[in-house]
Formats: structure tokens, sequence, C-alpha cells
């Protein structure tokens, strides 16, 4: 069974032999909290460190995954794109995550002006920001979903990434980062664009994971995609040092999937406080504590699965299924025939030598071979589904529910 490890090396050189840098404090020793072995859709098998900055506390990856990887996977392999009917998703209410965009920029009280989205995706957030007065604009990696954002809700989107698309912004009356500080290489460099991209006062509005309450963290929070791991002492440090001042700052400890921090920063003339490398620490406990957990949580999942033998499916080509792989060596002792997934930017591509294919192949497989569920968030709803489509309950395995 192939499975992480945890060690206390310090690690102080990337894969090319350049210094591994802390997002937040810019030093570059880091202790090992967790290793992976990750194989990815159309990406080939990639090795992760997750580790915390000795001097100030940040957990990060260390090294990160490279840049070139990081950002076919956005352009061509990320699921960030649109699946249901566009007539549906323009009168759709809000969700949850716009939902607290929203308010946390209203209870500012700042009057709506132009607003321009990092990762805007296919422009849910910004479809709702516009029904609230804004004028809004954005920039995404993937062209699929940038071309989503234009067909389905008419919104201007640049493709790139942020580094490419903020340099040729100015006078910006607010930038959403929603769940992308996260993604970033270097979020010391993206909030100091963002901060010559806004004109005097802007608002720099941010949700992160919430490195908090580890009891409350699913499977997979170290993840392929997340390089950086925020609390609320290292976020108000990187927003500060940047030169902005924090208005608001709130922690939803029992967000969708995960906890996470809204915050709401307003541009300042000069650097509200030096960033200094003194140990913040929550962060790192809250991930050393959850390192041990995750065993336990991807050990019930191997356990959930201990009665299968011969040829079985997968359901999902994600980094989840590449972490299963990874923690339970499922791949290893079952013959799997595929990965069923149904983004059609992803079929024909392998995830750990096995090949991904479209529902339509599943549905078509008279075999009877069960099919494992590969989601924490969306395992009762794709489980479902099966269901109604002549799926027998006996040949789904759910790992979760």
């Amino acid at each position: 069974m192939t499975t992480g490890g945890i060690a206390t090396t310090s690690l102080r050189v990337d894969a090319d032999g350049a210094p591994a840098r802390c997002g937040i404090c810019g030093t570059g020793a880091f202790d090992a909290i967790q290793r992976q072995s990750l194989a990815l859709a159309g990406l080939g098998r990639h090795d992760l460190t997750f580790g915390v900055c000795t001097a100030c506390g940040h957990v990060q990856q260390t090294p990160p995954v490279p840049e070139s990887v990081m950002l076919r996977h956005y352009e061509t392999m990320s699921n960030y794109t649109a699946f249901s009917d566009a007539d549906a998703l323009r009168t759709a209410p809000p969700i949850p995550l716009t939902q607290r965009l929203l308010s946390i920029v209203r209870d500012t009280g700042v009057r709506p002006g132009r607003i321009y989205e990092i990762g805007c995706a296919t422009g849910l957030h910004l479809h709702q920001f516009r029904k609230a007065g804004w004028q809004v604009s954005g920039c995404e990696p993937s062209p699929r979903a940038a071309q989503q954002a234009d067909e389905i809700y008419a919104i201007p989107v640049d493709v790139g990434d942020e580094a490419s698309c903020l340099p040729r912004q100015a006078g910006l009356d607010a930038i959403l980062m929603s769940h992308v500080l996260e993604h970033l290489f270097d979020p010391r460099a993206a909030v100091t664009r963002a901060h010559a991209a806004l004109a005097d006062g802007g608002l720099l509005v941010l949700e992160v994971p919430c490195a908090t309450a580890p009891d409350l963290l699913p499977p997979g929070w170290f993840s392929f995609e997340h390089l950086h791991y925020f609390s609320a002492e290292t976020l108000s440090a990187l927003l500060g040092a940047a030169g902005f001042e924090v208005l608001e700052l709130r922690i939803a400890p029992r967000a969708f999937i995960y906890p996470v921090i809204a915050v709401v920063a307003r541009k300042t003339a000069a650097p509200v406080a030096a960033l200094r490398p003194a140990r913040m620490d929550g962060a790192a406990a809250v991930a050393r504590a959850y390192a041990e957990r995750e065993r336990a949580m991807w050990a019930r999942a191997a356990a959930r699965m201990a009665g299968l033998s011969g040829p079985a499916f997968i359901w999902g080509a994600g980094v989840h299924t590449a972490q299963l792989l990874h923690w339970t060596g499922i791949g290893e002792r079952l013959q799997l025939r595929g990965i069923v997934d149904r983004d059609p930017q992803k079929w024909g591509l392998t995830q750990g030598g096995t090949p991904v294919i479209g529902p339509d192949a599943f549905f078509a497989d008279r075999t009877g071979a069960p099919i494992i569920v590969s989601s924490f968030y969306a395992e009762r709803e794709i489980a479902a589904g099966l269901n109604r489509a002549g799926i027998h309950p006996d040949r789904i395995v759910t790992l979760y529910s």
C-alpha cells in the first residue's frame, strides 16, 4: 500500500534546486508535515510535500508543483466549468459562498463601482455582483470557462492568470479573489499587484480556506491545487505588509466543505505594519493535528472498500481520486476498468494508468462491476444520480455517507 509520511526534516530547495521561499515572510526553511505522491489525470505523477515555515509558522507546499504543470491543469483539466442549463444558471439565486462575499462587501458601506475578479471561472460571482450594481469584469486561465462566462452571463473575461492580467488594470474600486490566493505561487507579489491596480481607498475582497479546527477539515485538505494554508494571523500579516488595512475579517467554521476566512481590506498609502518573521503557530498547529487525523479518515475509507475484489470503476477523475489511490492503494489491489468523469476535457486521458472515460462508456459496460464514488462533498448527489440512471445500490460504493 502506498502511504504518505510525516517527517521533521528541513526542506530548503525546490525541484530545480532554487530556494523554496515562504509565501508570507520570504524565508526558506521548512519542517515537513506530510508527503503525497499523486497520479493526476493528464498530468502524470507528482510528489508533494507540505511543510511549515520555521520562521513564521505559515503552511504551504514546499517546494510547490512546477508552475507549468499547475497552469496546464487550470487551462485544460480543471473542473471549474458549467454543466447546468444556461437559463437556470442566470436565474439561480446566489450560492452561499457568493452570499458571504456580497454580505461582507455590503457591510463595509462601500458604494458599487468597478470590480475585477481574479480566477472568475464562469462568472458565477460576478453575475450576482452585477445584479447588486457593480460594473464587472475579470480574468480566468481556463479558455473554456472564460468562454462560458461570455456565453452564459455576457461578462467580459481576460484569458490568463493574475500575474499577466492584473498589471493591465488600474483605478479599480474592488478586486475579488474568491478561493484564489491559496492557489497562487507568490501571494505576496499577488497582493502587491492588487494594491497597484486599485484606486486610492479601493477594496481587496478575499475568501480562502482557514487553517482552524482540524476536526472540521475533510480528507484531502492538503491538496495538489492548494499551495498555501492561511490562518487569520498569517493572512492579516500578509495584507498589512502589502499596504492594506483589514476592515472586516470573518471566519465561517462550518462553511461548505471546510472552514473559511473572508476578508475585506482597504488600500492605504503605506504598509500598515512591517512583516516580521515572528512565530504565528496557529496554522502550523492545525496542520500538524490534521495530518495525524487524516490518516484515520483515509483508513476508514479503505475499510469501506475492503470487501471489493476484481474489476471496478471509480467515479471522478480529480485530485480526490489521486489522493484516494495514494492513501488506500486501491488501484494496486483492484482491476480498475475506468475512471468515469463527466468533463469531456478529461476523456481519453489516464490517471494512474487507468483510462478516463465518459459516463456513456460506463453505462454501456455490462460487467456489473462496482463503482467507487470518489468525492467528499458531492458523494450523496453522485450516488443518487447513479441510482436514478439504473445502477443498483449494491454496485455503488460510498466512502463517507
